[in-house]
């Protein structure tokens, strides 16, 4: 269930999408100096087949979290 997104983070679509939290990947971006509002990102691991969702809004109970959707069989070298 979209719940994992708020428990755990990260939730996998069951037709698609691996969904992970918009703070996940703030934190990354951060921790490798980059910006978090360049507009072209999702625009670029899209194009390279990291990205299936630009970032996109999710109502969970009476929260609002805002997670990618990344490709699932993305690997850790990619």
């Amino acid at each position: 269930m979209k719940e994992g997104l708020l428990k755990n983070g990260v939730y996998q679509d069951p037709n698609g999408a691996l969904w992970v939290i918009g703070t996940i990947i703030s934190n990354i971006m951060k921790d490798n100096r980059k910006s978090t509002t360049n507009p072209r990102l999702a625009q670029y691991m899209m194009k390279k087949g990291y990205l299936m969702h630009s970032s996109t809004n999710f109502r969970i109970g009476k929260k609002q979290v805002r997670a990618w959707g990344f490709n699932p069989n993305l690997k850790k070298n990619d």
